[in-house]
């Protein structure tokens, strides 16, 4: 499940971590979309990465 391993490296925003999750982005389906924003807004309220998972 690689949402669930962007979720972890979110809390530090590393520049590795950024990278990832821009690596990851675009193949992560609407459903595996959706579920990482939930998360993010669970645990990290107002995370930069929610606003490019909505687009």
């Amino acid at each position: 499940m690689p949402e669930l391993v962007l979720l972890f490296k979110a809390k530090a925003l590393r520049p590795k971590d950024q990278a990832d999750f821009d690596g990851v982005l675009p193949l992560l389906g609407r459903a595996r979309r959706e579920l990482l924003a939930e998360w993010l807004e669970r645990v990290h309220p107002g995370h930069p990465w929610r606003a490019k998972l909505a687009g």
